[in-house]
């Protein structure tokens, strides 16, 4: 997918995007490059081909080899200490066990697999820390690499999550209703669950709250809230909006009431200063002119943002924000990231107030600026045929509007 001499760097807070929703993105994206998370001076580096980490690096030496054959037992910290000290740039702690023969190949090989496993695992119960990733081809020389599913990574290491603000984050509410996916079943033959997350998949055959789970199982909120977080970012279950979980839409909970009983309703929004929908305050031509280039401006915003998410998923918000950072003090008053929907387009609104406010009188300038960098970012990551394709799509989109004549 990436040509050689080509790479994107995205780097954001583990506080605004936990971890197991960026690595669950990369997975999805098939992604490549290195992935870093830094806290204070230790880090950890993920080495990602195709959407699976492949090799662990860190600077930890509470996780260097040394300790984790002491952890594991079968040899004295007196007899690893000498080992670690025959170290060599050409000679590394593994080699020089294999040359004494003090362990065969193969248990070395499962050793240090096991070793980046626990590596990884770890990295999801740091509270905060910046990440990194730098979106590039791999070509790792590493004789041994880990074989894990990227899923069981991401299993292992978020039952290990005990904060709860991160799992209630993570699930929106204990009422929040679940249902499983279609590939939900599937994780029970592909996946090492335990015996309470098989009986939650289970239980999920019907649309149900981690709440009403915990009850109907015998298990404690806490665990079922963390186990449906899981399922929901390994793609086993999804949150059902509001109206889908209740099955009833607004129009049928008033199908019920009689005519007056509506009509009292309209009247009492209309005497509280309730403005309906049919009563509109006519736009200003300046009004107007705004309006129609923020949507039109959002119209490409839209198609250039599903393309970035197709290519690196939840990320793509730290994208846009990190392009807006690029365009200046202009585009920054202009976006704020909390106006950002989920589907790429901007709060009309927000927008709108900005330039009023701010009195930005070069409004479409500041637009293609962020397009532009937006565009020259995604090129990057996108094969050129693929991106020919985008660049035609945008073509499209401008000539299907009239702009609103300034005179």
């Amino acid at each position: 997918m990436y040509t050689l001499e080509l790479q994107v760097d995205i780097s954001g807070k583990l506080e605004e995007v936990d971890l197991p929703e960026i690595l669950s993105s990369i997975y999805r994206g098939k992604e490549s490059g290195i992935f870093s998370v830094s806290r204070g001076p230790r880090k950890v580096d993920l080495i990602i081909r195709d959407g699976s980490i492949i090799y662990v690096r860190t600077n930890n030496p509470d996780h260097y080899l040394k300790v984790f054959f002491l952890k594991q037992g079968g040899y004295s910290s007196k007899f690893l200490n000498e080992i670690a000290s025959k170290v060599t740039e050409e000679k590394r702690f593994g080699t020089i066990l294999i040359e004494g023969n003090h362990i065969e190949p193969d248990e070395l090989v499962e050793r240090i697999e096991q070793q980046m496993f626990e590596i990884a695992c770890d990295l999801f119960t740091w509270e905060g820390g910046n990440y990194r990733f730098m979106l590039s081809p791999v070509n790792l020389r590493e004789i041994v690499i880990l074989k894990r599913d990227i899923r069981f990574v991401i299993l292992e290491g978020m039952r290990r999550i005990e904060n709860w603000s991160r799992i209630e984050r993570g699930i929106v509410s204990p009422d929040q209703t679940f249902t499983r996916s279609v590939k939900g079943l599937k994780l029970l033959d592909e996946l090492p669950l335990r015996d309470e997350e098989k009986r939650v998949l289970r239980a999920l055959e019907k649309p149900a709250s981690p709440a009403a789970v915990a009850q109907i199982l015998g298990l404690s909120e806490f665990l079922a809230c963390k186990i449906l977080w899981i399922f929901k970012t390994i793609g086993a279950a999804r949150p059902l909006e509001p109206a889908a979980a209740s099955g009833e839409s607004r129009e049928e909970s008033k199908a019920g009431e009689s005519p007056a009983e509506v009509h009292d309703d309209t009247s009492r929004q209309a005497a509280e200063g309730v403005k309906l929908e049919n009563v509109e305050e006519p736009l200003s031509p300046q009004e107007e002119e705004i309006r129609s280039s923020i949507r039109l401006f959002n119209e490409k915003h839209r198609y250039l943002y599903k393309a970035v998410e197709a290519e690196i998923g939840s990320l793509a918000k730290e994208f846009v924000k990190k392009s807006v950072k690029a365009g200046g003090e202009e585009t920054g008053c202009l976006f704020s990231i909390s106006h950002l929907g989920s589907d790429g387009t901007w709060n009309e609104e927000g927008v709108k107030r900005a330039i009023e406010n701010e009195k930005i009188e070069r409004y479409r300038e500041v637009f293609e600026k962020l397009l532009e960098n937006e565009k020259a970012g995604l090129l990057k990551i996108i094969d050129f045929g693929l991106g020919c394709r985008f660049l035609e799509g945008l073509q499209a989109i401008e000539k299907g509007y009239t702009p609103i004549d300034k005179s």
